[in-house]
């Protein structure tokens, strides 16, 4: 999807970007309404990014009383922004990416019933996206608002855009989500926009899980026979998914699983991730003390909620740099999140229970918002500095002072 990101959006933005100009010399511009009565926020692929624009989407409420709010989001990653709570069920749009042909179709169908819908503004909360750019284009709403490179180099995405924001690198994800809304009702004749402060996002809801609790305690009594009130859980989760530099070495994960075994009887390890993430249970098992006291969680969840269920039970989540990390504030289960090719000042967790650490490498971090989170990096040295006694000794303060022992 990048690379036809690249090679065909760029020729298509051009396009665009002259039909726009034909246009708005030939007819004039539909107006938007003052205040606007319908908002489309786009975010399709990533889903701890939806996660962290929680606090624009609850803001949108005060900036625009009364408006409609819509999201437009992969379907895969729908879960992430309807366990928010925030939006209809029916203002929640999806398009399927399962495989280009269905992308393809399910995108025409989507933006069709979009562009009928009318909407007055439409914010685009990708980091130089040229697919949800031309997805503003076509879908036609009279204020269009994303990030716009100015004078940096590459990253062009047309100029169709109405209200171009910079993004600052400087800033926490959430809050260059929060300048795009406060951009949108700003005069676009003003640039860079947008020329006004951001303050730092605010925390995440607590959800209430108890349904998914119960099932959850259920699912791991059945893996886990001997599993007690007085048990804690530590959550693992070692999959980096797509990106395999932002993974902490998997011998890591062993050597601080061993430490947390002989720490305390009362702990139990759980390693989470999708079905096809079984191996890395394997791996961490293998030559363990107490493998009886590590469970595979690894495709046990068919849901969001169903893994914040899991989460409810913990008492700690040792991740990588991934969505997981981002659901955890959503139940209060404190967190220790390891960065290397990402920074944790642009994507920390919101909430005061996370943990960061970050080896602060010259070289890190290398994904950004410039190179759509590409590297030439085959050697991630800057997570496997990250060192299991300090990754231990986070885990242990996470846990708190008393231990809980059989």
């Amino acid at each position: 999807m990048q690379r036809i990101d690249y090679w065909v959006g760029i020729p298509l933005c051009i396009a665009c970007s002259f039909v726009q100009r034909v246009a708005s010399l030939c007819k004039r511009r539909r107006v938007a309404a003052n205040p606007p009565r319908k908002v489309l926020y786009i975010e399709l692929s990533e889903m701890g990014s939806a996660i962290l624009a929680h606090p624009t989407l609850r803001r949108t409420a005060e900036v625009f009383p009364g408006a409609e709010t819509h999201f437009l989001i992969f379907r895969r990653n729908a879960e992430s922004v309807e366990i928010l709570e925030l939006l209809k069920p029916e203002s929640i749009h999806v398009i399927d990416d399962r495989n280009l042909v269905r992308f393809v179709f399910s995108s025409l169908r989507t933006l069709v019933k979009l562009r009928r819908l009318r909407f007055d503004t439409l914010i685009d909360l990708e980091l130089f996206s040229r697919c949800t750019a031309l997805m503003s284009f076509f879908i036609t709403a009279p204020v269009r608002v994303g990030f716009h490179k100015y004078t940096e180099e590459g990253l062009y995405r047309g100029s169709f855009l109405t209200h171009r924001v910079a993004y600052n690198p400087h800033f926490h994800i959430s809050r260059n989500f929060a300048a795009l809304l406060e951009a949108a009702s700003q005069s676009p004749t003003e640039e860079p926009l947008l020329k006004a402060p951001i303050p730092a996002g605010s925390e995440l809801p607590r959800l209430n899980v108890e349904a998914e609790r119960g099932r959850a305690q259920q699912s791991l009594r059945a893996l886990c026979p001997f599993f007690g009130s007085h048990h804690r859980i530590v959550l693992l989760n070692p999959d980096p998914g797509l990106l395999a530099l932002r993974g902490w070495p998997v011998e890591s994960y062993r050597l601080l699983t061993q430490r947390l075994l002989d720490l305390d009887p009362s702990i139990i390890v759980g390693i989470i991730g999708l079905k096809r993430s079984a191996h890395f249970h394997s791996a961490i098992a293998a030559g363990a003390s107490e493998p009886s006291r590590i469970i595979n969680l690894c495709g046990v969840t068919s849901s969001m909620r169903e893994l914040l269920g899991v989460f409810s039970l913990s008492s700690v989540l040792v991740s990588n740099d991934s969505g997981p990390g981002h659901f955890a504030p959503l139940v209060g289960l404190p967190s220790v999140i390891l960065f290397g090719p990402e920074s944790p000042h642009r994507y920390a967790p919101l909430g005061p229970e996370c943990t960061t650490l970050f080896a602060n490498y010259a070289c890190s971090p290398c994904f950004s918002a410039q190179n759509h989170r590409q590297s030439v990096c085959t050697n991630n040295r800057c997570l496997q500095a990250i060192s299991v006694e300090d990754v231990f000794t986070a885990t242990v303060r996470a846990l708190g002072s008393q231990r809980v022992m059989n």
